[in-house]
């Protein structure tokens, strides 16, 4: 085999173990947005329940003010 046929099987070879890497990593990628994205929601879910106990904490505590006001 001559010089220039075996740089062209490693080019070929390169090429091809690139683009596998190329090919994994975007797929790793993905899979990184789709749990990032999961966590994201599962914290705006834990937001707005935070907010919501919140509110009711500050209507409970209204509603106590009122009831010591009143005695």
């Amino acid at each position: 085999m001559d010089k220039e046929r075996l740089e062209s099987i490693l080019n070929n070879n390169h090429k091809c173990y690139s683009t596998q890497k190329l090919i994994l990593d975007s797929k790793l990628v993905k899979e990184l947005n789709t749990i990032i994205k999961k966590q994201n929601d599962e914290i705006d879910m834990l937001l707005k329940q935070k907010e919501y106990l919140q509110s009711k904490l500050r209507e409970k505590e209204k509603a106590n003010e009122s009831k010591n006001i009143n005695k």
